[in-house]
């Protein structure tokens, strides 16, 4: 994981609070299931955001201890889709509270 995020070089927030929408893109199940719409499953949600969390210290954020506000969801991969996850961090500023976000994390709507 933490290879994959410094190949990204992004820009790493030194100081401040940090708002965090992280959308988790898992495979769809092959039989058993394979028609549910959402994976109310384990892993457990938190435990992805914890591990990501830990190993963006330092290469989006300088800790996660910044982190004020987050947003995880799991779905499913459409089909075709890899397996993969979407972050998007960002400085935070109370103005974006109380919207919600698009599948992809882009386009607020107001709640």
């Amino acid at each position: 994981m933490r290879l994959a995020l410094i190949g990204q070089t992004p820009k790493k927030i030194e100081s401040g609070p940090v708002g965090v929408l992280l959308t988790l893109f898992l495979p769809r199940p092959k039989q058993k299931g394979k028609d549910r719409l959402f994976p109310h499953v384990r892993p457990d949600l938190d435990n992805y955001f914890k591990l990501i969390a830990d190993a963006a210290n330092g290469i989006l954020w300088k800790d996660d201890g910044q982190i004020v506000e987050m947003l995880v969801r799991k779905l499913y991969a459409a089909d075709g889709e890899q397996p993969h996850s979407v972050i998007r961090v960002s400085e935070y500023c109370e103005n974006i509270c109380g919207f919600a976000w698009d599948r992809y994390g882009g386009g607020l709507t107001r709640a």
